[in-house]
């Protein structure tokens, strides 16, 4: 069941490796797919280096945060 939710502020490149979403920053950091319920990326400059999961809602959203377009 997932319970974790996940913030990036910062520059980061995310990927996926043996079904961890791996994120580095500064340091290297990973969580099992399972486990996310939300992955929020607030950075521009963030990279995502994966096809997402079959079963993710991806969502665009404006600087207020309110929902541009989902695909």
């Amino acid at each position: 069941m997932a319970f974790r939710n996940i913030v990036i502020e910062s520059p980061a490149r995310i990927s996926l490796k043996n079904d961890q979403l791996v994120i580095r920053t500064d340091a290297e950091r990973s969580a099992a797919i399972e486990d996310i319920s939300a992955l929020l990326i607030e950075n521009r400059q963030t990279q995502i280096t994966a096809a997402a999961h079959p079963h993710a809602l991806c969502m665009r959203c404006r600087r207020r945060h309110s929902a541009r377009s989902a695909f």
